[in-house]
């Protein structure tokens, strides 16, 4: 299983590192040692060590803000769309560019980088199903 790709991976990692210390297998070392430079670069505890007994780090913890954004602003459309099937996309972005007085451009840019971020993580997903 690669490095920090679950909850129970990190547990163990974390549950060696406190038991051995500094005579931990060097990848575990490594591990923390990765994970600990993560923190220190602002990521968040929850998301750099996540464990199953704590809750998920937030979105704007894993997202930056323009991402963060970018994401509000598609999931607005989508949710006009969902509460009014009848709404064409176009409708829905000018009601959500008047909502946030944001230009329609800006919103479709937002989706179109929100798509292409999802169909590249599900490529990345069917060529790496281990991870």
């Amino acid at each position: 299983m690669p490095l920090g790709t679950s909850e129970e991976h990190t547990h163990m990692v974390l549950r060696c590192f406190a038991i051995y210390g500094e005579n931990s297998p060097a990848y575990v070392i490594e591990e923390v040692r990765r994970k600990i430079e993560d923190v220190l670069s602002g990521w968040s505890w929850r998301f750099a060590f996540p464990l199953p007994w704590l809750p998920g780090p937030k979105l704007k913890e894993i997202l930056t803000p323009s991402a963060f954004e970018q994401a509000h602003l598609d999931v607005a459309v989508r949710r006009l769309m969902i509460a009014d099937p009848t709404l064409t996309v176009s409708a829905a972005r000018e009601r959500v560019s008047v909502e946030t007085g944001k230009d329609i451009r800006t919103i479709e840019r937002a989706q179109q980088r929100m798509r292409n971020g999802i169909e590249h993580r599900r490529d990345d997903d069917l060529d790496n199903p281990d991870d």
